[in-house]
């Protein structure tokens, strides 16, 4: 079932959750798209009949571009970080769903995009698409919740600071290289293969595919409360600053950044 107001179709393949970002041209995430994808994905934990949740796209280059930019700046500048907000909790759910959880990454996963796609336990990526984590050329920080995931799922942390610190945008081979993604297949064979690995996971034993879920998790330190609330706090205020608001011009007008000196 596709909601047009949302841009999410969700589906069901046995006892595999199909969540489909299907909001062409780009998959933007509006906020209506997050609070879908939030509200389904915390539904999955309570359902038993779940036993394992699939993120993908509806086909098109981008599995998905980020925030919508109308979004975003349909909002007062006061509120704006309210989006953010949403795409950090949607992220949280993802990772702190204790199933498995695939994401099947088709095209580019650029910004918001690549955070959805990185909460996920595995990631399979056509060999055309490419990832970025780019808020550093706009004012922004990626907020060390995700750079404590990046550091927790790569085997390279100087590909994570290529990411973050540079806001490089990798292709698939280099992705999977760092092990930022787990495989790369032909773009005509990844939601096949993405929905067979999908169904395997499904047959895990619960609690224990849970439980060890949760301890590589919680040795992270992503997802503590305390590193959540200061996190939260810190990119509230950057956001509020003049040069995160020339970044999000930049963004909006397709420009570069003029920053002033610090």
């Amino acid at each position: 079932m596709t909601d047009p107001l949302t841009g999410l179709t969700v589906s069901r393949d046995g006892a595999v959750l199909r969540l489909t970002l299907n909001a062409p041209p780009t998959n933007a995430l509006s906020a209506q798209l997050l609070a879908s994808l939030d509200a389904q994905i915390a539904s999955a934990a309570e359902d038993a009949s779940i036993r394992a949740v699939l993120l993908e796209s509806a086909g098109g280059k981008y599995f998905s571009s980020g925030l919508s930019l109308e979004d975003l700046f349909a909002k007062p500048a006061h509120r704006r970080v309210e989006l953010f907000q949403a795409l950090l909790q949607a992220h949280r759910r993802l990772a702190e769903l204790d199933k498995p959880t695939v994401a099947a990454v088709g095209g580019r996963a650029i910004l918001g995009g690549w955070i959805l796609a990185m909460a996920c336990d595995y990631r399979l990526m056509d060999r055309s698409g490419r990832i970025a984590l780019s808020e550093v050329r706009y004012g922004l920080t990626p907020t060390e919740i995700l750079v404590r995931r990046m550091l927790s799922i790569s085997n390279r942390p100087s590909a994570v600071k290529e990411l973050v610190l540079r806001g490089k945008t990798f292709t698939a081979e280099a992705a999977r290289d760092a092990d930022f993604v787990d495989r790369l297949v032909a773009a005509e064979d990844l939601p096949g293969e993405a929905i067979a690995h999908a169904r395997a996971l499904a047959r895990s034993a619960p609690a224990a595919y849970g439980k060890v879920k949760r301890a590589l998790r919680d040795a992270s330190g992503a997802y503590a409360d305390p590193v959540w609330a200061r996190e939260m706090t810190d990119f509230a205020a950057l956001l509020g600053t003049a040069e995160a608001a020339e970044g999000l011009a930049a963004m909006n007008e397709k420009r570069k950044p003029r920053w002033e000196a610090a």
